[in-house]
């Protein structure tokens, strides 16, 4: 789950229309990000980006793939708000949680179909940590399960938290090159 914070500010100091077509870029870039990196899109909205890594077969680098495509979304944003030459008074930051659950992808008649209602509750979850990694200011938070199948690929620091009932870990994150 990938949330743009400091989208209102953004599109109320920009106008409506030039607001609605830098998010129109927004969308578009991060959408592209995602399927780059093996994921599929779940659903957006006004400011979030829900994505599925791992759903069209086994894939044991589910979560690496969902870190990559996180990291390079980070960068596109950063590129996107060098690009549009705006300021603002608050950041505009995208605020990511990822959470690693099982949802059945069921295949009939040459179609898959993912169980929504597990993937729910997977989203559910993931926005949950987002808004642990928010409040603990950390752009890039995963869950417990979730860290535990990265093996070490990225550096994790635990996030001193009672409210989820499993740990949630931030992800150290380079500094965005913009050229």
């Amino acid at each position: 789950v990938a949330e743009l914070s400091g989208v209102s500010q953004l599109s109320s100091k920009l106008g409506s229309e030039r607001g609605f077509a830098l998010l129109n870029e927004y969308f578009s870039s991060m959408i592209d990000v995602v399927l780059r990196h093996r994921g599929s899109l779940e659903k957006s909205s006004d400011d979030k980006v829900i994505a599925v890594f791992g759903s069209n077969h086994e894939e044991p680098h589910q979560e690496r793939h969902a870190i990559e495509a996180s990291l390079a979304m980070q960068q596109v944003l950063a590129q996107l708000l060098k690009d549009w030459s705006v300021t603002t008074i608050s950041p505009v930051q995208l605020i990511i949680g990822i959470h690693t659950g099982e949802a059945a992808v069921i295949t009939s008649a040459g179609r898959d179909q993912i169980d929504y209602a597990a993937v729910r509750e997977i989203t559910r979850v993931a926005t949950a940590i987002s808004e642990v990694g928010r409040e603990a200011t950390q752009l890039l938070t995963v869950s417990e399960v979730t860290a535990a199948n990265l093996h070490h690929t990225f550096p994790l620091t635990p996030i001193e938290d009672d409210t989820l009932e499993q740990a949630a870990f931030s992800v150290s994150m380079p500094q965005a090159s913009l050229h």
